[in-house]
């Protein structure tokens, strides 16, 4: 049985990241990745990189990523450079040192699972890391995205709004996020079946002591019968 985990847009938050780790370390998966935006928003960008690194993660070069390496190698508009509303983004890029840089310079827009060879991973779109497919998409338009990869699943992220198609739709899912406050959601693929998932904080009253619980939002649903 192979288990594949897909997450994406930890946007710097350590905590959050920590806590997919632990459930992670639990249920197992033989390979994650991840969709992008490992920085940005989020204080932790430096340390949520060497987390991922340390994990093994393969992951995408989200739209953060390149706003962060802008900044870092002065590549913005002149006066982002010492405006106050650029601010938050300047210290964000500061923030990374030069292994967390190096490693995300090198990071791919798109890649592969190894182990599932069926799923393509992006951060927005299959053609740009910085446009995104939500509830706004049309049909149409989600239809002209999977026309131009070769593979028959695509996982992206950056909107940070789940998509879970049905049986029969096209198979282009959309993981979320791992920054909203006290939960954080993502795809898992177990032995060709698909889920959306969500872990949240729990605290047990009778142990006073928070809990990470992992509930199952859609599927589990074949991968064949996108086919």
């Amino acid at each position: 049985m192979i288990r594949v985990a897909v997450l994406a847009d930890i946007h710097g938050n350590l905590p959050a990241l920590e806590a997919v780790i632990e459930d992670i370390a639990a249920q197992q998966p033989d390979e994650v990745l991840v969709g992008g935006d490992l920085v940005g928003r989020g204080p932790c960008g430096k340390d949520v990189v060497q987390r991922v690194t340390d994990m093994g993660w393969r992951s995408v070069r989200g739209n953060h990523e390149d706003y962060l390496l802008a900044f870092r190698h002065k590549r913005v508009r002149s006066h982002w450079l010492t405006a106050p509303e650029w601010a938050a983004a300047r210290w964000m890029a500061g923030e990374l040192d030069e292994a967390a840089a190096s490693t995300l310079e090198g990071l791919p827009l798109t890649l592969l699972s190894e182990l599932a060879p069926e799923l393509r991973l992006v951060h927005g779109t299959p053609r740009s890391n910085s446009e995104g497919i939500g509830p706004w998409t049309s049909h149409e338009q989600v239809e002209a995205h999977f026309s131009t990869v070769a593979e028959p699943v695509l996982v992206c992220g950056h909107t940070h709004r789940p998509r879970f198609p049905d049986p029969g739709d096209i198979p282009l899912f959309n993981d979320g996020s791992c920054v909203h406050p006290h939960s954080i959601i993502g795809i898992e693929i177990v032995d060709l079946k698909i889920s959306l998932i969500k872990w949240y904080e729990h605290y047990n009253d009778k142990t006073q002591e928070k809990e990470i619980i992992k509930v199952i939002l859609e599927g589990p649903t074949c991968l064949e019968k996108f086919l």
